[in-house]
């Protein structure tokens, strides 16, 4: 123009040319010498390279830490074979599922008051759902005719029974005999943040039983950080685990 500012498309211009090294542009006109001095060309040409980066020259090293998340990567683009064998650890992988696990293998006499028979304790990571899932059997002994009865637990309290959450086996009045029953229970618990939490099983019998033995229970606690549907609790509103995190002598 005027002011002797003009634009030209310089041909036979590639990626190539501007590979990361320092380029100057030099002017020349018809057979007039270069004039001086050349001006170095800045940044934005260097936005062909972006068109012309070569397999596999990127690395982690190449990468700031944090700066790729989720949305930066495609739907269903990484599978099994992007990923290298045994590269993954639990701590690459936030808010992970986990179990915690008790087995009794000692038989537990049970009283006419409540009695523990076993507990278990999870810590989880964050917010989210425990399932509590407690099996085993009882068996009460009659010496002589009476009420054959036992109610077995699964409780956030150990000293208060949960009879939302309960096996109720009552035969009414038998005549002197052994008599079984399995035990099975699942708890539901949504808790409100990361923190250690455990439940109780427990147990009593009628005065008419003259032992009651409970024996190899489970109680398995699983912790799942995400629903993917309707999770209804059924946990006791007495004996709420949610609403502070357990220690173990609770």
């Amino acid at each position: 123009d005027e002011n002797g500012i003009f634009t030209v498309n310089l041909a036979g211009v590639d990626g190539a040319d501007f590979n990361g090294a320092i380029r100057y542009l030099g002017i020349k006109v018809g057979t007039d010498t270069e004039m001086t001095p050349r001006q170095r060309i800045n940044s934005a040409p260097y936005s062909y390279s972006t068109q012309d980066i070569p397999s596999n020259s990127v690395n982690s090293a190449n990468i700031t830490d944090n700066t790729i998340t989720s949305s930066d990567i495609l739907n269903s683009t990484i599978v099994g074979a992007d990923i290298s064998n045994g590269s993954i650890t639990d701590a690459d992988i936030a808010d992970e599922p986990g179990i915690a696990h008790t087995f009794q293998n000692i038989n537990a006499t049970l009283l006419t008051s409540t009695t523990i028979i076993d507990s278990v304790m999870i810590t989880v990571p964050t917010s989210g759902n425990i399932v509590y899932q407690a099996a085993g059997a009882v068996e009460l002994r009659l010496s002589a005719s009476g009420e054959v009865k036992t109610i077995i637990s699964l409780s956030a309290s150990r000293t208060s029974m949960d009879y939302d959450n309960m096996t109720n086996f009552d035969l009414g009045v038998q005549v002197a005999d052994n008599y079984y029953t399995p035990v099975s229970i699942i708890v539901v618990d949504a808790v409100p943040a990361a923190g250690t939490y455990k439940y109780y099983l427990l147990g009593t019998k009628s005065s008419g039983v003259t032992t009651a033995v409970a024996y190899r229970c489970h109680i398995l606690a699983t912790f799942y950080p995400t629903s993917y549907g309707t999770v209804e609790e059924s946990k006791s509103g007495i004996n709420n685990s949610s609403s502070t995190p357990r220690s173990n002598d609770e």
